[in-house]
């Protein structure tokens, strides 16, 4: 939702049938430019409807300014979400999300905690740890994500081209002289079940 007019903003409610304001008070400005073109907004809320049938009204203000601008809806969705309102899911073929923190200290690799039971790890050397997924954990490869949980100068990946289904590689690198180094880290990864 957008408004052209130079010194006028736009408002927007999002209400259902009934009247419950799903998202509302949502104000566009100009732009910092003074083009006269303001920026774009979206509106995001949480809504649940009591029956697959349900009518929302969209209403749209010009305010402030000389109020003599254009309210125009740029787009407009209502999107559902599957698995009873879940983004993951643990059912065959639903995305889902797994995290887990693992140490590495000496010459070893362990599991420090994990949501379920998802992931095992075995020490390779210094800076490098193998994930093992659980066995049809993930349908197909996932896409994982890994940080440093103590040197704030230490570089963390998961995988490279040894990510599958079934598992990776894990790896700290010192970013002042790039050698592996020993650290506690989080992983994250997400992928169909």
């Amino acid at each position: 939702m957008s408004n052209g007019t130079l010194g006028d903003g736009v408002a927007a409610e999002l209400v259902d049938g009934s009247g419950t304001v799903i998202v509302g008070g949502q104000v566009s400005y100009n732009d910092y430019s003074g083009s006269g073109n303001n920026q774009p907004f979206g509106g995001c809320g949480n809504y649940t409807a009591a029956s697959t049938s349900k009518t929302f009204q969209l209403y749209g203000a010009v305010v402030g300014g000389g109020s003599t601008g254009t309210f125009a809806v740029s787009s407009f969705s209502v999107t559902s979400l599957a698995n009873g309102g879940n983004v993951a899911s643990n059912s065959t073929g639903q995305e889902h999300i797994e995290r887990a923190t693992v140490s590495q200290t000496g010459s070893s690799c362990s599991i420090v905690s994990q949501s379920g039971s998802w992931l095992a790890v075995a020490y390779v050397a210094t800076g490098h740890c193998t994930l093992t997924f659980t066995t049809g954990e993930f349908s197909s490869t996932p896409s994982c994500v890994a940080s440093s949980l103590g040197d704030d100068s230490a570089l963390v990946t998961v995988g490279g081209n040894t990510l599958t289904k079934t598992g990776g590689d894990l790896y700290a690198v010192q970013s002042t002289n790039g050698s592996l180094i020993n650290e506690n880290m989080a992983v994250v990864c997400m992928g169909p079940h």
